[in-house]
């Protein structure tokens, strides 16, 4: 039945059999269906995941860079400087992968157009998302202007749990948000190259936001109060600044540095998180996993419910 309804999919774009595909994962996995079955449910976890590496290697095969993959979400990097390219070339491996009958079935369409993304999990993650809006120039014109809108999205799970004393929330934000919006800056000009970004990228862990922190930190350490505040900033923002792999070794050089000033090589205790994978929203039947903790995860990215 499965494979009728998938080959009804890809030829004829059946609705109906659309809809038995899209409902068969939930009605596996809930305790409450008929068809439910934990030994089915683990089979058809592993062959997901399979899916997955295979749409992973395809992309990678067309041009594309994986960041992120699950059976919900796929983040990629294009490649591309310009939004319409990235855009063009987003479209384009969109085409490649529905004529493969291998991923016919699955349902893909860009969400969020990133310029430039810190990207830890999907919990943690800063960038600034852009999209182009057209309108009509007038009421009885035909031609249409296009602008584009630039938005920073910031949120960090880690930073959550950040003591309150110092404003160190705060300063955590103004860091990475700032890291994020330099770069974006230096990204638009002509003779901003690899190797140029790279040492612009090294500059600010080791310059800008380097002195930033140590005269932060300093400030904390020198309260009693403070102390666990400063140390748990450091480790939080070192934690942010590594998902940028080409400044690891600054990075870590930075947070030596800082812990020389800590005077302690004891980092502050980790807080667990919990996460309940598969849950399924009740308004579009879309499974997602998420952060019990976190209050942004509790709202379903499909229909915002």
């Amino acid at each position: 039945m499965l494979t009728d309804c998938v080959r009804d999919i890809a030829q004829g774009g059946n609705k109906r059999a659309d809809e038995v595909v899209m409902s068969l994962s939930r009605w596996l996995r809930s305790p409450n269906s008929l068809l439910f079955d934990p030994a089915i449910t683990r089979s058809v976890s592993i062959l997901e995941r399979k899916l997955i590496l295979l749409l992973a290697a395809e992309c990678e095969r067309l041009g594309a860079k994986i960041i992120h993959a699950t059976p919900t979400k796929l983040v990629l990097d294009t490649g591309k400087r310009e939004l319409e390219q990235g855009s063009a070339f987003t479209e384009l491996l969109l085409q490649s992968l529905g004529q493969n009958p291998l991923f016919a079935a699955l349902h893909m369409a860009p969400v969020h157009t990133w310029t430039t993304l810190l990207w830890y999990d999907g919990y943690n993650n800063t960038g600034v998302c852009e999209k182009k809006i057209e309108h009509n120039n007038g009421d009885n014109e035909t031609s249409r202007e296009s602008q584009r809108k630039t938005e920073t999205r910031h949120h960090w799970r880690l930073a959550d749990d950040l003591p309150n004393e110092g404003a160190v929330q705060e300063e955590f934000r103004k860091i990475i948000t700032g890291y994020v919006m330099l770069y974006m800056q230096q990204q638009t000009k002509e003779d901003f190259d690899m190797e140029t970004a790279l040492t612009f990228r090294h500059n600010l862990v080791k310059q800008h936001i380097g002195h930033r922190l140590f005269r932060v930190v300093s400030k904390l350490v020198s309260q009693r109060s403070t102390y666990y505040a400063a140390a748990s900033l450091v480790k939080v923002i070192c934690t942010a600044l590594s998902c940028d792999s080409a400044v690891e070794d600054s990075v870590d050089g930075l947070q030596e540095n800082l812990h020389r000033i800590l005077d302690s090589k004891e980092s502050p205790p980790t807080r667990d998180t919990v996460y309940l994978s598969n849950v399924f929203c009740s308004n579009c039947s879309i499974a997602t996993n998420i952060d019990v903790g976190d209050e942004l995860s509790w709202t379903c990215k499909e229909c915002g419910q």
